[in-house]
């Protein structure tokens, strides 16, 4: 026969026994669910080190460019200026010498933040101010093109030279 003391002892370790089992379970189960936690967090933080490293390499970026940013706006005709532009133009033909005219005016839509503004002009004069006011268009500081030229000489010696001059222009945001 076993025991009271004996028996005692068996019941308290079995009953530790279950308890630890219990216990383990339990913290088996909150592991588990802990770890679908933590593996979202690893990935959150991953992601955000991305973004990070990201958004470092485009303010990176973005410094490097800043001259080149600056001249670039310089090259590219705003709306405000574009009145001082046509003077321009027009005392452009006066100061060579030739009869400068402009045919038509009209704007193309390059995308939200510019616009083309197309210019019909055609010049007057002899060939060598015809010419050197023709190089001056190929030459402005403005992003632009001279397209579909013709240059032709009339009955009187006088020289023709129409064109269209393509410049691109900035659109204010509204």
């Amino acid at each position: 026969m076993i025991q009271k003391n004996t028996q005692i002892i068996a019941i308290t370790a079995t009953i530790f026994f279950l308890l630890s089992v219990l216990a383990s379970w339990m913290f088996i189960r909150e592991v588990e669910q802990k770890k679908g936690v933590y593996a979202s967090a690893i990935l959150l933080e991953s992601e955000m080190n991305h973004r990070e490293r990201s958004l470092n390499e485009i303010t990176e970026k973005l410094e490097d460019t800043k001259t080149e940013r600056e001249s670039l706006k310089t090259r590219i005709l705003k709306e405000e200026d574009f009145i001082d532009f046509l003077a321009l133009i027009e005392a452009l033909g006066d100061e060579q010498g030739v009869e400068l005219t402009t045919n038509s005016l009209s704007e193309s839509e390059i995308n939200n933040e510019f616009d083309e503004l197309i210019m019909r002009v055609n010049l007057v004069g002899p060939y060598d101010p015809v010419m050197h006011t023709i190089a001056i268009f190929e030459h402005m500081p403005y992003q632009s093109s001279i397209n579909e030229m013709s240059l032709i000489q009339t009955s009187d010696g006088k020289w023709n030279a129409l064109f269209e001059f393509r410049l691109a222009k900035y659109k204010p945001i509204p």
